[in-house]
């Protein structure tokens, strides 16, 4: 299991944090020394910080490490009662504890500075509790027109059939592992015929996918459409008609010749760079209203996000034929796509998987 535990300087959302564990930033705080009560020791100021338990933790415990020689650095609970280090035993989830910190020396004239400094060292370990993560529908990592029996997954078709010439699984398009979708003619697309599949996610659902397009003008890069008209649709579209418009949910429903088009804001590619690599999550939650997309470097990092919650028209259609994946607006412009997630909940974390080179890693 992973979890993070940080201390910040603030007790409330947003935290300012000192550093996050595992990030490779120690948390090192100085202090200037002052003289306290005691005539035979020299005391810090003390700093109040808090600290945070993000995710489930059994334990952990602060202490100090690489304090200047001499030095001896204290914490407490209730900037009364002070120890060497603190432990936390049962810790939860999102739990907020204020904790002190000082440090004391010897008052015999051997420490020559009011200024010090130690690397506060923050431990967790223990089982903790486990979160279930529901596995997704499809993991798909382009590396093959049949999906793999390990490093991919499927709870329905297991190939992906293209729509006509120019479009192929390429190393050319390796922008996830060796080998990823290249589209190269205008229109198309692999198809993956399902029924199995789509009906679970027209209500709720996210969709993730890489992808490196690398012209102006695009249309949906991922489809879902109804058996019987496209009018009946979940589509993920970068630059529907140029970068500036961005990359865009729309969800599209037709019922007794009425044409319902929503559409959730679209999110901005930074300064208008459509040539890079990219992530993208979408996501829609017709009981909340949500309609979310998400933008994530090739990093893997969040690079900006819209939504809103005004609700959508369900895609009215019982019968599902197939989902849609790359497309190309404009012939020999190479689109490049990687990673097809898909989830029938809303919240699926597919923003840690974007560029997973195995199915294998879910979950972990």
């Amino acid at each position: 299991m992973a979890y993070e535990i940080a201390i910040a300087s603030n007790n409330e959302a947003p935290f300012s944090w000192y550093a996050v564990e595992g990030s490779g930033t120690p948390i090192t705080r100085s202090v200037e020394l002052t003289q306290d009560s005691d005539p035979e020791y020299v005391t810090s100021a003390v700093l109040t910080a808090y600290l945070v338990f993000q995710v489930e933790a059994d334990q952990a415990k602060v202490s100090a490490v690489d304090a200047d020689a001499g030095v001896v650095w204290e914490f407490s609970k209730n900037n009364s009662d002070w120890f060497a280090d603190l432990t936390y035993d049962n810790a939860l989830a999102e739990a907020v504890e204020t904790i002190y910190i000082r440090c004391r020396v010897l008052n015999d004239g051997t420490i020559t500075t009011n200024r010090t400094s130690a690397k506060i060292k923050i431990e967790g370990w223990g089982a903790g509790t486990l979160v279930a993560i529901d596995n997704p529908l499809f993991f798909w990592t382009c590396q093959g027109t049949t999906l793999d029996s390990t490093h991919d997954f499927s709870a329905g078709a297991t190939t992906a059939t293209a729509s006509g010439e120019g479009i192929s699984i390429s190393s050319d398009a390796g922008i996830v592992g060796t080998n990823g979708v290249y589209v190269e003619t205008v229109n198309r697309t692999y198809d993956i015929v399902s029924t199995d599949i789509i009906p679970n996610i027209v209500g709720e659902g996210a969709i993730g996918f890489v992808f490196h397009i690398g012209w102006d003008a695009g249309r949906s890069n991922f489809s879902v459409r109804g058996a019987v008209t496209w009018m009946n649709s979940i589509s993920i579209s970068s630059a529907v008609v140029s970068a500036a418009e961005g990359l865009k949910l729309i969800i599209d429903s037709y019922e007794g010749e009425v044409h319902v088009s929503n559409s959730c804001p679209g999110v901005q590619f930074p300064d208008g760079n459509l040539d890079a690599v990219y992530g993208v999550v979408s996501r829609w939650n017709s009981t909340t209203g949500l309609m979310r997309t998400e933008l994530y470097d090739d990093q893997g990092e969040l690079i900006t996000s819209a939504q809103h919650t005004d609700g959508f028209t369900v895609p009215a259609e019982s019968t599902y034929e197939s989902f849609r994946f790359g497309y190309n607006n404009r012939d020999g412009d190479g689109g490049k796509f990687s990673n097809l997630i898909i989830c029938d909940y809303s919240d699926a974390p597919i923003q840690d998987y974007l560029f997973s080179t195995s199915f294998t890693e879910w979950g972990t």
